[in-house]
C-alpha cells in the first residue's frame, strides 16, 4: 500500500471511498459515538476489552468469516470488508494479504480498531508474510522492529512491534501485528490506531483475540 504511516491512517479515509470499498453491516451494537472516550472511562473500557462479554468472529456462516475464529469484546462493532475496483484493492492489499473484517471499538466509548487481513497462499511462511505487510509502506520509517515468535491461541504465530514514522506527516506512532498460518493461508491480526492513547487503549482486546484465535 502507498499511504501515510499506521494502517489506521492509511484506511482512515476508507469512509470518504465508498466507490473504493464498503464495510458491511455486521453483529455487534451499530451505535458509533464520535471522539475519544474519556479518560476517566479508559481505564474501564481497557479492562472491559480484557475482561468482559466477548462474541467469536469469524465463524462459517456469520457475518465476517475467516479462515481463523477470535473473540472481540462483545460491544465491539464487527464488519466484514468488501473490496471494489481497483483503488479498494490499493487501500486493502497490503504485502501477500487482504483486508477481510473489522472491528471497532467505537461502540465501546473507545476509539481504535483491530483489523483482519487474510492471505489466499497455503503454505506461506508466517514470518515472511508478516514482513512483507510491514515493509509495504514505502513513505513510512521503521524503528525498534522485534519480531517474536509467540502463540496465537494453540497455534504458532510470529508478532511484530516497531515504532512508524510517517514520511508525510513526521508523526510517530507504535504499531503491532500477528501472523498465524492456516490451511488456506497467512491471516494477520493488527492493532489500527491514530496515535499510542488509542493503541494502548486497544491492546487489552487485541491480546484477548490473540489468546483465543483457533481454526475453523
Amino acid at each position: 500500500m502507498r499511504h501515510a504511516t499506521g494502517t489506521a491512517r492509511r484506511i482512515a479515509g476508507l469512509a470518504t471511498l465508498p466507490l473504493a470499498l464498503a464495510l458491511l453491516s455486521g453483529c455487534g451494537t451499530e451505535a458509533e459515538p464520535s471522539g475519544k472516550a474519556a479518560p476517566s472511562s479508559a481505564s474501564g473500557t481497557e479492562s472491559a476489552a480484557a475482561t468482559g462479554p466477548v462474541h467469536s468472529v469469524g465463524a462459517k456462516g456469520g457475518p465476517c468469516p475467516l479462515p481463523v475464529t477470535l473473540d472481540a469484546p462483545a460491544d465491539w462493532k464487527v464488519a466484514p470488508v468488501k473490496l471494489e475496483g481497483e483503488a479498494g484493492a490499493a487501500i486493502g492489499v497490503q504485502g501477500t494479504v487482504t483486508l477481510a473484517c473489522e472491528l471497532d471499538a467505537r461502540p465501546s466509548g473507545a476509539t481504535g480498531f483491530l483489523r483482519v487481513w487474510t492471505g489466499s497462499l497455503p503454505g506461506e511462511n508466517p514470518r515472511a508474510a508478516l514482513e512483507a505487510f510491514v515493509t509495504d509502506v514505502p513513505d513510512e520509517k521503521r524503528e525498534q522492529v522485534v519480531y517474536r515468535e509467540v502463540k496465537a491461541g494453540a497455534l504458532p504465530a510470529v508478532e511484530v512491534t516497531y515504532l512508524g514514522t510517517s514520511a508525510v506527516t513526521e508523526e510517530t506512532e507504535k504499531e503491532r501485528a500477528l501472523a498465524v498460518g492456516t490451511p488456506s493461508g497467512v491471516v494477520v491480526i493488527a492493532v489500527d490506531a491514530m496515535d499510542d492513547a488509542e493503541h494502548d487503549a486497544v491492546l487489552p482486546a487485541y491480546e484477548r483475540a490473540k489468546q483465543s484465535v483457533r481454526t475453523t
